[in-house]
């Protein structure tokens, strides 16, 4: 078996393009897979990081995955500026802050994914 993709024989541009497309569509449908299972871990760490007075804030987020992106809400009016701050007092970065920590191990995971299914092929 070739080693890598150049080296292998492809009978016309179609299958070579059609390869790439089933491979693209397995690294992103794990790369999703894998923002599934850590966005838990990040929201309970944003979480952590929210100041709390009423609970309300730190009770409000939610989380969707799409396009091999981890998008956070929180419904809170208010979140916007305890998150940047104001003129009037900083910001806590708390939603900035989890995803800088995250960011590291979620590419790290990836790439071992990327390179798991590489191996399949």
């Amino acid at each position: 078996m070739p080693k890598n993709i150049f080296e292998m024989p492809w009978d016309d541009t179609l299958q070579m393009e059609t390869f790439l497309d089933d491979y693209q569509e397995d690294v992103e449908g794990a790369i999703d897979a894998r923002l599934e299972e850590l966005a838990p871990e990040l929201i309970a760490r944003i979480e952590e990081l929210t100041p709390v007075r009423t609970g309300a804030l730190q009770a409000g987020y939610s989380y969707d995955i799409a396009d091999q992106m981890i998008e956070v809400f929180n419904m809170m009016s208010y979140f916007i500026f305890v998150e940047n701050g104001t003129r009037y007092f900083p910001g806590r970065f708390m939603v900035a802050g989890a995803m800088a920590e995250f960011e590291s191990r979620v590419l790290e995971a990836i790439e071992n994914d990327a390179g798991e299914i590489a191996g399949q092929y």
